[in-house]
């Protein structure tokens, strides 16, 4: 650092503050490609998966619902509405199976429970329309306690599923936006340490190669001039001695 003249100090404290930009820069460079990742996951995967699980619910209360008013009302109408409202859960949640860029876990329940649908929408077909056939018997009761077992169980593995899904959702985006502060605050904090350290080396730039000298020129002009000031003031002595003499000797 003393062996550098001036101009290269001051290329040097200029030189710091843009490596420090070009960080900053850089590091948010990979930091908003890696929000752009996560944004295309949340975008393509997450929230399509949240709203598919949420639409295969809905179609699965429909469908038990309408079963249970078919076999109330005896319309055999009913029935295929209702095996429709469940054909349309299995389909959302088959959709959510597919969907690229979900976990292997989300796509595996969501595999597993249109499957368990499926069984259930088939042997819900059988079994009421036994029911409404007028075949109410022992055995016809026991699958039709199985089948509402099967379907509470269907109807809870659903609210989860859908639960997951919006919360793997709401942390990404959380995730997102702390990700989103940390990169302003470090790039804050590159800044002003930049900032600090470019100061510093120009501070003591000035202060050694151009204040310093000129301190010191002044101060030796200074005592220069009391010098001078001092001889002036001993050859005044020295007259008023001469004069003074003179006139002795004249008197």
């Amino acid at each position: 650092m003393h062996r550098l003249n001036i101009t290269a100090k001051i290329w040097l404290s200029v030189g710091v503050f843009i490596l420090g930009n070009v960080f900053s820069t850089g590091l948010s460079q990979i930091q908003g490609s890696e929000a752009r990742t996560s944004l295309r996951t949340t975008s393509a995967a997450l929230f399509p998966a949240a709203q598919r699980s949420q639409e295969a619910e809905s179609a699965f209360q429909r469908m038990v619902k309408g079963f249970g008013d078919a076999v109330i009302t005896q319309d055999s109408g009913g029935l295929d509405r209702a095996a429709e409202d469940g054909r349309q859960a299995v389909a959302a949640l088959k959709a959510v199976a597919a969907i690229p860029g979900l976990s292997a876990e989300r796509s595996a329940d969501a595999g597993k429970l249109a499957a368990t649908i499926d069984q259930i929408l088939a042997d819900a077909r059988t079994t009421y329309g036994a029911v409404m056939g007028g075949n109410m018997t022992p055995a016809t009761q026991d699958q039709m306690r199985a089948l509402a077992a099967r379907t509470d169980q269907a109807k809870a593995d659903l609210a989860k599923t859908k639960e997951q899904l919006a919360a793997d959702l709401n942390q990404q985006l959380r995730s997102l936006e702390q990700s989103s502060a940390s990169q302003n605050s470090l790039s804050l904090a590159v800044f002003v340490v930049t900032l600090l350290v470019a100061g510093v080396i120009v501070h003591l730039t000035i202060r050694r190669a151009i204040t310093g000298p000129v301190v010191r020129v002044i101060g030796g002009v200074q005592d220069a001039a009391n010098e001078a000031g001092r001889a002036a003031t001993q050859m005044a002595q020295s007259g008023t001695e001469v004069s003074a003499n003179a006139q002795e000797q004249a008197a």
